[in-house]
């Protein structure tokens, strides 16, 4: 059987993604699931992963004849094994095979619809188990907070190995600002470098976000992009810029005037004067990478802030509330790493101090 994901149009600015089967039905538990998700207002993003990675299971059990009811651990390790050997549709450069980290992403997704058929009474199938915090174990930042709480962890999981963020110098940006072919590309690569905003941040800010006389940029919380852009938090965050990134949007905005108040977003297709969109964004990217001789994505210019920030000396807290993460032990976690480097240095600050 042959299944697709499918977004359906609900309302204006407002989809919702189903697993659709070769009789051009949903598949009913995953349809509940999703529903679930949306009525939930989890976003659109994650929502359709789920989907993708739901539409994998099924598949799997289509072709391994099993019920989705009653499928066991062992079952459900060979599942794995079917994911890391089949073929990805959208393969690395040196790598047919799906990533342990992939893998992980898949099982949390089956592992969430399992527990929300789990609380319907649906099936019995456990696939995480309560964890707590052992007594002996060094204690977190906030385990006062979440110590008396248990955490679900999967039954099921692959080791990984701890990956730092890709990164690049700043000869790089200055390559990838040379080679821009646009006011408009400039300013975005800039502002992605100066601000670590997520790409889809930077797609839904509208000129009334950008405060010119105070040199801030306000993002805020909206649900009526037509591509469901939208910040994870809802709770509005100010971003403090240079004069010169707001001279950049300046003159960004004096060069397409004439297209600009046709779009409420301010970067458009500077061809039609339509909202930019993530394709559109990949394909600048892949110019960029192209033309400067190294791999460039948004994502590595939202690392590379967040780790100049913390080697300048910020608190981690400070680069938590820039970076938008909801918890400052994801700031730590992913950025705080120490090189050799940064150790070797550290010790020549102490032999200088007992000087």
């Amino acid at each position: 059987m042959q299944l697709c994901v499918q977004r359906v149009r609900l309302e204006q600015a407002a989809y919702l993604w189903l697993v659709i089967d070769n009789n051009g039905l949903p598949v009913e538990p995953i349809e509940s699931f999703l529903g679930y998700l949306f009525n939930t207002e989890k976003s659109p993003h994650t929502i359709e992963s789920y989907a993708h990675h739901l539409k994998l299971y099924w598949q799997f059990l289509l072709l391994a004849n099993k019920d989705w009811h009653v499928i066991t651990i062992a079952e459900l390790s060979q599942f794995v094994v079917w994911l890391r050997n089949s073929i990805r549709l959208v393969q690395s450069e040196n790598s047919s095979r799906r990533v342990e980290s992939t893998v992980n992403t898949i099982l949390s997704a089956i592992a969430s619809f399992y527990r929300y058929h789990n609380q319907l009474g649906n099936t019995h199938v456990q696939l995480t188990e309560p964890s707590y915090t052992p007594i002996n174990r060094h204690k977190s930042l906030l385990y006062h907070v979440y110590k008396n709480k248990s955490v679900y962890k999967r039954i099921i999981s692959l080791k990984t190995n701890k990956v730092l963020p890709k990164i690049i110098t700043k000869e790089q940006m200055e390559m990838a600002i040379g080679a821009c072919g646009n006011l408009r590309d400039r300013f975005l690569l800039c502002l992605l470098y100066e601000t670590g905003l997520r790409i889809g941040q930077a797609l839904s800010l509208r000129h009334d976000d950008i405060k010119s006389f105070d040199n801030e940029i306000h993002v805020i919380y909206r649900e009526d992009h037509p591509q469901q852009l939208r910040n994870k938090s809802r709770k509005p965050n100010i971003l403090t810029i240079s004069q010169d990134l707001m001279r950049q949007y300046s003159a960004y905005v004096n060069e397409y005037q004439n297209i600009l108040h046709v779009c409420p977003y301010v970067f458009v297709n500077i061809n039609s004067g339509s909202y930019l969109t993530y394709p559109s964004v990949r394909k600048i990217f892949r110019r960029l990478s192209i033309r400067t001789g190294f791999r460039l994505t948004p994502h590595m210019l939202r690392h590379t802030h967040a780790t100049l920030l913390i080697k300048s000396g910020w608190d981690a807290a400070f680069v938590q509330k820039r970076l938008g993460h909801a918890h400052v032990e994801t700031t730590i976690n992913q950025y705080v790493h120490l090189d050799h480097a940064d150790l070797k240095k550290a010790f020549q600050f102490y032999l200088k101090q007992q000087a």
